[in-house]
């Protein structure tokens, strides 16, 4: 596997943008890991990483990284929008489901209550 670290401006379609590195890389275990910085947060950047292809709970998330469910839902939709490798087309194997997102567009990140 080869790492990867990616800087990228997230404009998911909710009137937000969000500057964001993203990574892969082998863990402790000789796993592939993931992680997500938010580098414009209030009070400064803002991490969270899990075992790639891992279920993700908004609520777990949110708690420990301190970023809102809100933000949340942008910064997922649009890194899952995106492909990091060209063959393939798109970035959803990184994460295997997001759970606790039902009240935003999983395409957008917008609000739809």
């Amino acid at each position: 596997m080869k790492e990867l670290i990616k800087y990228m401006r997230i404009e998911p379609g909710n009137c937000t943008s969000y500057d964001i590195v993203y990574g892969q890389y082998l863990d402790q275990y000789n796993e592939i890991s993931c992680i997500i910085t938010w580098l414009g947060a209030r009070g400064g950047p803002k991490s969270f990483t899990w075992s790639y292809g891992a279920g993700i709970h908004s609520d777990y998330v949110s708690e420990k990284s301190g970023i809102s469910q809100a933000d949340l839902a942008g910064i997922f939709a649009g890194l899952l929008r995106r492909s990091f490798d060209s063959s393939k087309e798109d970035n959803r194997g990184c994460v295997g489901e997001l759970m606790g997102f039902e009240e935003f567009c999983p395409l957008t990140g917008r609000w739809v209550g």
